[in-house]
């Protein structure tokens, strides 16, 4: 049991601190031709301490500090434990999927990874940062987590004919100089200018534009989105993905992409194609 009680304690060391700096304190209070100055100069040199004294103090202080530091770091990774246990035992109790993975779990699109020794976790889309480390000390924290990652899903999701438009184009004017493989990455930008263009070409160009902040883990996003709806897109139109070699991925060209249902593993990919004709 957990006999630690970090209000008091933190409520004495400061204490302790203030008590310490006091004089210190009213010393950088002095302010030139103030009627008080000869009063509060005394003062506060009257609350410093001796010479002698001086280096204990500041030694004592920081010795009881580092020790109420470790104290604090126990608890607090003390307490994240306990707000996992219970945060993935309620979501298997509801019957969800969460599947431990390497540094963490894979929960609905998410990777929620964990930092134990620092009581922090964050999520994670298609392996990229969706939000940054947050403190944990309940199972509300982790929930909370998941529902903002929900919000900024839902807020960056594009129309799948939109997406699926801009894609395509994007791909056509690549390809007229890359052949018919085009980069995924190479897909990106040019897939940002199409979504840009065709904000444009609707309603007032002045008008702040949805689709300027579109971070690499959106494309990646609406990518997977593209991918689960693809097979209803004409096949002249439709992208298909395909995987990449080791060398490509020494060259950094892989992406990724599969990380919508959490019980299916990941899947790399690197190049665009058209989807092949049937004949008729």
């Amino acid at each position: 049991m957990n006999t630690f009680d970090e209000k008091e304690a933190v409520k004495l060391f400061t204490k302790e601190a203030q008590g310490a700096a006091k004089g210190f304190l009213e010393l950088t209070a002095l302010r030139a031709g103030s009627p008080d100055i000869v009063k509060r100069l005394e003062e506060g040199l009257r609350s410093l301490p001796a010479h002698e004294h001086l280096g204990s103090a500041i030694s004592g202080l920081r010795n009881r500090g580092e020790d109420l530091l470790a104290k604090l770091k126990k608890a607090r990774v003390a307490d994240f434990q306990v707000a996992e246990v219970a945060f993935v035992n309620a979501l298997r109790h509801a019957g969800k999927v969460c599947r431990e993975v390497e540094k963490g779990w894979r929960v609905d699109r998410f990777q929620l990874e964990v930092d134990r020794s620092s009581a922090k976790a964050r999520l994670l889309l298609n392996r990229v940062p969706l939000t940054e480390w947050e403190h944990v000390s309940s199972p509300s924290d982790l929930e909370t987590l998941l529902n903002g990652g929900d919000e900024k899903l839902s807020a960056a999701e594009v129309p799948a004919a939109l997406f699926a438009e801009g894609l395509s184009n994007a791909f056509l004017r690549l390809s007229t100089t890359a052949g018919t493989r085009v980069s995924l990455r190479d897909l990106y930008p040019e897939t940002r200018l199409e979504l840009l263009r065709s904000e444009l070409a609707t309603g007032r160009p002045d008008r702040k534009l949805r689709y300027a902040d579109f971070p690499w883990w959106t494309y990646l996003y609406n990518l997977d989105l593209y991918r689960r709806t693809s097979q209803s897109i004409p096949a002249d139109r439709r992208i298909i993905f395909e995987t990449g070699s080791q060398h490509d991925g020494d060259r950094g060209l892989l992406l990724v992409l599969n990380g919508l249902d959490p019980g299916e593993e990941y899947r790399t990919y690197c190049w665009a194609s058209l989807a092949p004709r049937i004949p008729r």
